[in-house]
């Protein structure tokens, strides 16, 4: 395979994603991009667009947009240490004897 194939490969692979962009932003209910970008995706909530639900995210949700994939703004964060993620960790529960 040449090279030029091989890159088409791996940016095939690799999808962005909006979890990974350093533009996502958080407020109130919904993710938005700071720079302006409408996702296509409608919210649970009345009378707002061009957002993605929190509840989505919440959910695992995969989040790679199209709109993500030729962003010439996209700012792929690379990869974040665990305690940095904001993930809540959860406490194992002791058995009851």
């Amino acid at each position: 395979m040449s090279n030029l194939v091989l890159e088409v490969v791996v940016a095939r692979q690799e999808k962005r994603s909006l979890y990974d962009c350093a533009n996502a932003r958080v407020k109130d209910q919904v993710v938005y991009c700071r720079k302006g970008y409408q996702f296509p995706y409608f919210t649970d909530l009345p009378d707002v667009n061009g957002v993605v639900s929190l509840s989505m995210v919440a959910r695992g949700a995969p989040l790679r947009l199209g709109v993500c994939q030729h962003c010439k703004d996209y700012d792929d964060m690379g990869k974040i240490p665990a305690p940095d993620r904001g993930w809540i960790k959860t406490r194992k529960r002791k058995e009851k004897k």
